[in-house]
C-alpha cells in the first residue's frame, strides 16, 4: 500500500532509539541520510550551521530533551506511524496567514499576530523569535499553538511560499512546517515530507519543548523548492 511505502522511505535505518515520556519514539539516524535529504534539491548538500547570536533569556536554541542524545553524526527524527500519515492527510495546515485579520481562512480559527513587512527592493532571508511555551489545557479537537512564519508573496500573488515554526498542542511539541504553494499541494508538517533538515544531536521537531521562553530561528524558503 502507498502509505506503507512512504513509511519505509520515511523511517530511516538508525543506531539508537529512545522515547519521551508520552511514548513517541526518536530514531538517531546518519545526518546525511534523513528524511530531508530526500528533496532533489538537497541532494549533496554540505550542511552548514550558523552561530546563534540571540538575547541572552533565549538560553539554548531548541534544546528540548537533553537527557537524551544521538551519537555523534546522527540526529534525532521522530517515528513517524501509519495514523501520522492518515492524520496529516485529513487535517488542514494549524495556522494559515489572512490579509491582516484576526481569523484564519479555517473555520474556527483565531489568532494574535505581528506583521513585518520587509523594505521595498529587499527581502527577508531568516528571522527569529523568542516564544513563551506554556502547557495549555485546550478541549478535545481543539489545538493551541504560538509559530514564527516567514512568507514569501513576491513571485506569484496566487502562490504563496510559507516556512513556519514554534509549538502547538496542550504538550507543547516543537512545531514545523512549510509550503511553496499557499498550503495546496506542497510541504508537510514537521518531516513527514522532506524540506525540514535537522543538525542537533538533542533537538527535532515533534519534541516537547521545556517551559519558559524558546528561541525560534528560520530560514527563506526557496521558491523553486515545491517537490
Amino acid at each position: 500500500m502507498a502509505l506503507e511505502r512512504k513509511l519505509k522511505v520515511l523511517n530511516k535505518p538508525y543506531v539508537k532509539s529512545f522515547k519521551d515520556k508520552h511514548g513517541i519514539v526518536f530514531d538517531c539516524v546518519d545526518m546525511y541520510k534523513q528524511p530531508a535529504f530526500d528533496h532533489p534539491l538537497l541532494k549533496n548538500h554540505k550542511l552548514q550551521e550558523s552561530t546563534w547570536t540571540g538575547p541572552s533569556t533565549a538560553g539554548q536554541r531548541i534544546r528540548v530533551h537533553p537527557q537524551e542524545s544521538c551519537p555523534d553524526g546522527t540526529v534525532p527524527i521522530r517515528r513517524t506511524l501509519k495514523q501520522d500519515l492518515v492524520m496529516a492527510s485529513l487535517s488542514s495546515p494549524r495556522f494559515r496567514p489572512a490579509n491582516n485579520k484576526d481569523h484564519s481562512e479555517i473555520p474556527g480559527q483565531h489568532f494574535a499576530q505581528l506583521l513585518v513587512d520587509s523594505v521595498a527592493g529587499s527581502k527577508f532571508q531568516g528571522a527569529s523569535a523568542l516564544l513563551e511555551v506554556d502547557t495549555v489545557a485546550v478541549p478535545v479537537g481543539q489545538v493551541s499553538s504560538a509559530q514564527i512564519l516567514l512568507v514569501d508573496d513576491s513571485f506569484h500573488s496566487s502562490v504563496v511560499n510559507v516556512v513556519q515554526a514554534g509549538w502547538s498542542d496542550s504538550q507543547t511539541r516543537f512545531t514545523t512546517y512549510w509550503t511553496a504553494d499557499d498550503y495546496r499541494s506542497t510541504g508537510c508538517l514537521n518531516v513527514q515530507c522532506p524540506g525540514f533538515v535537522v543538525v542537533s544531536q538533542t533537538s527535532t521537531p515533534g519534541m516537547v519543548l521545556p517551559g519558559g521562553i524558546t528561541a525560534i530561528s528560520i530560514s527563506k524558503v526557496p521558491a523553486e523548492c515545491n517537490n
